[in-house]
């Protein structure tokens, strides 16, 4: 997977490539499919953490 596009209903419009996307995206589809109400934390290649709440979110998309 070379990016992950993942908008939410705040207006956020993130990009996430790499390992992090792919990492992101696994998260979130194993967390939907458990019916968990977020993901996270997912630490990501420079350090930070991020968690989704997953009702917050409108579409995710791949490349």
């Amino acid at each position: 997977m070379n990016g992950l596009r993942i908008k939410t209903v705040d207006g956020e419009d993130a990009l996430f490539k790499g390992k992090d996307a792919e990492k992101i995206y696994n998260s979130i589809n194993n967390a939907g499919a458990k019916g968990a109400a977020w993901a996270g934390p997912i630490k990501l290649e420079n350090g930070w953490s991020v968690t989704f709440v997953l009702s917050n979110i409108i579409s995710m998309s791949t490349k």
